[in-house]
């Protein structure tokens, strides 16, 4: 049995380094995608719930990833965000801005 719950990673379609990008923006709006996979085996993992927040933290949209892990996010407001990543079984993720 494990000592400790098996971590999420998020991997997203849009962005590099530093915060999160929005892809396909116009205006104020675009759309966040990606796929959340478990750290030990690299697989994708399905029904995790990702919630994009905003810079107070309130979540303003929210999904489920596919039976392969991704998920896609829109349209949502540009600007500064975080997502958050929950599943049972698994640590709660948190990106930076």
């Amino acid at each position: 049995m494990r000592s400790a719950a098996p971590f999420l990673l998020l991997a997203l379609a849009a962005g590099g380094a530093g915060a999160p990008a929005l892809e396909g923006q116009t205006g104020r709006q675009g759309t966040v995608r990606g796929q959340v996979v478990d750290e030990s085996t690299g697989e994708g993992v399905r029904t995790v719930e990702v919630q994009f927040m905003d810079g107070r933290t309130r979540i303003l949209a929210s999904t489920l990833t596919d039976a392969d892990g991704w998920f896609t996010l829109g349209p949502v407001a540009s600007g500064p965000f975080r997502l958050r990543v929950i599943r049972i079984g698994y640590e709660r993720v948190i990106t930076p801005y």
